[in-house]
C-alpha cells in the first residue's frame, strides 16, 4: 500500500471516529434536560441574543445582521461573540475571503431545541413589552 493510500485510509478512519463521537455528544445533549435549561438561561443572560440567533436562517456576517436587525455594530459583535463562545453558533468563512467570517446555527440546534428556546424568549419578551426591533431591546 502506498503512503498516499495509507494516509487517505487514516483520514477516513479519523473522520468516522469523529462522526461517532459527535453522534454520542448529540445523543447525550438531547437526553440531558440541564443542557436545554442552560440554553434558555443563555438567552436570558444576553439581551438581543434570541433575535440574533433567529436571524441566522442562513450563514450571515455581522454587517448583514446589523442591517437586518437595526442594531449597532458593537451590539451585534458582542452578541455573536457571546453566542459563539457559548457554543450556540459556529463561524464559517465567507466565500472568497480569508479574513471575514459569517455565523451560522450550530449542529446542536435540533437536539437542544435552541431555535425553540429563542422563539419562546422572544414571545415572553413581547408579552412583557421588553423586546423590539430597530435598536430597542437589543
Amino acid at each position: 500500500m502506498s503512503e498516499t493510500q495509507a494516509s487517505q485510509r487514516n483520514i477516513a478512519e479519523m473522520t468516522a471516529r469523529i462522526e461517532n463521537i459527535e453522534g454520542m455528544v448529540t445523543l447525550d445533549l438531547s437526553a440531558n434536560p440541564h443542557a436545554k435549561d442552560r440554553v434558555r438561561e443563555l438567552f436570558e443572560e444576553r439581551k438581543g441574543s434570541a433575535e440574533v440567533y433567529l436571524a441566522l436562517d442562513e450563514p450571515k456576517g455581522q454587517d448583514r445582521l446589523q442591517k437586518e436587525l437595526g442594531l449597532s455594530q458593537a451590539s451585534v459583535s458582542k452578541i455573536v461573540n457571546f453566542l459563539y463562545e457559548n457554543g450556540l453558533v459556529q463561524k464559517v468563512r465567507l466565500l472568497g475571503s480569508v479574513e471575514k467570517f459569517a455565523y451560522a446555527k450550530g449542529r446542536y440546534d435540533n437536539p437542544l431545541r435552541i431555535t425553540k428556546a429563542a422563539k419562546e424568549k422572544l414571545s415572553r419578551g413581547k408579552v412583557q413589552g421588553k423586546v423590539g426591533r430597530g435598536g430597542k431591546g437589543a
